[in-house]
């Protein structure tokens, strides 16, 4: 990442805050990931001649922090603080040097990072102190007025300490980081997303693993499918994330896109939960077949495997969104006579859904059918109607 960016301070008298603004010659996804992976974090954390070493690092929103830098002749310096908010659109911490003769003078920080043309990013972060000198004080020890390092803010120095960022992300990676966040209560927790028995379950929040998909976004598609292939449940839910994130993206070229839809089919043996559907085939599948013809999906629903019959009902959804609703109607009359629980929900998630842009469509698809559909499915489609209708619809007879 290139660190020829002038950094810019803005700091005006009598005040208790600063701003501080720099550009990257790399994309944000980058960026933040100097910010979470602990392996960089230390690389870059300034100021120049000190080593640096994490007592504690949890960068997830109200995780907290704690590292220590040596200086060549072994002194120490300690710093901690507690992460408020964390993700790619905004970092807010706290910071405290432990060094200081009175504990308490604590900055309240709030970084902010911009995605800019030609993969750039700029950062810009907001620092509010205890007292106008407290901030002063930060400013001259940047200048060389004091030789303390306490102005080794984590969220000041990014531009203080340059390192080389990974010009690849993979899913060896990817894999460390999840590990980095695993914890025995969620496994145990998560057990029931087990696809099944050679399905492992690390532990890893479901919003963790999603958030950390997101600053993997761009991974090269065999190494995607890499993850894929994994027996861990969490390395396929951020695999379909990554997938997720990146057909999301409007500025997404159309040749990925088609190679994210690509890749969804191909590999759907991989794609074997619930969960794993549900968080990809909206968009990837969805929102690329959005201007294209869709026979894919009739064929979807025939299938025999389970999932993909999922995914062509979950990806009317994307449809759905801007009023078209024939697909999903389509689909779902099709699926009523599935034997599988799974497709009932999906099936009557859907036709709810349906029924929110158009009840009356949703109703007369009710009248020809509710006395014969699945039961679950039912009760998923008419959850959103007046007790009355409700009713109606669940004494409705077959003929």
């Amino acid at each position: 990442m290139s660190s020829k960016n002038k950094v810019n301070i803005t700091a005006e008298p009598g005040k208790q805050e600063l701003f501080i603004t720099r550009e990257f010659d790399a994309p944000r996804e980058l960026v933040f990931k100097a910010h979470t992976d602990p392996d960089l974090f230390v690389q870059w954390i300034g100021p120049h001649g000190l080593t640096t070493t994490l007592d504690v690092f949890e960068p997830v929103s109200g995780g907290r922090y704690r590292y220590i830098q040596k200086d060549a002749d072994g002194n120490e310096y300690a710093f901690n603080g507690t992460f408020h908010e964390f993700s790619m659109e905004r970092m807010i911490q706290t910071f405290e040097f432990e060094g200081l003769p009175e504990r308490g003078h604590v900055s309240l920080d709030c970084m902010v990072l911009e995605e800019l043309p030609e993969d750039r990013t700029r950062i810009t972060v907001q620092s509010i102190f205890r007292s106008v000198s407290d901030r002063d004080g930060m400013i001259q020890s940047w200048n060389g007025e004091q030789a303390s390092p306490k102005a080794t803010n984590a969220s000041m120095t990014f531009w203080q300490k340059d390192a080389d960022m990974p010009a690849q992300l993979n899913a060896g990676e990817f894999l460390k980081r999840l590990k980095a966040l695993r914890s025995s209560a969620v496994a145990k927790s998560h057990s029931h997303l087990a696809a099944d028995e050679n399905d492992t379950i690390l532990g890893v929040r479901m919003g963790q693993v999603f958030a950390l998909a997101k600053e993997f976004m761009n991974m090269e598609l065999d190494e995607v499918e890499a993850m894929l292939e994994s027996p861990i449940h969490e390395m396929r839910v951020g695999a379909v994330s990554i997938m997720d994130w990146e057909a999301r993206k409007r500025k997404t070229p159309a040749e990925r896109r088609k190679d994210l839809f690509e890749l969804y089919l191909r590999r759907h043996d991989r794609i074997n939960n619930w969960d794993l559907v549900d968080r990809a085939a909206i968009y990837v599948v969805g929102g690329y077949l959005s201007d294209k013809p869709r026979e894919i999906l009739y064929q979807l629903a025939r299938s025999e495997y389970m999932w993909e019959r999922r995914t062509a009902m979950i990806s009317t959804a994307y449809f759905m969104r801007s009023g078209d609703l024939d697909d999903a109607f389509r689909i779902a009359e099709i699926l009523l006579d599935d034997e599988q629980d799974l497709i009932h929900k999906a099936t009557g998630w859907m036709l709810r859904t349906a029924g929110e842009s158009d009840r009356q469509r949703l109703l007369a698809f009710l009248d020809q059918h509710a006395a014969t559909m699945p039961r679950t499915t039912l009760r998923y489609a008419i959850e959103k109607l007046d007790k009355d209708l409700r009713d109606h619809h669940l004494k409705l007879k077959r003929k």
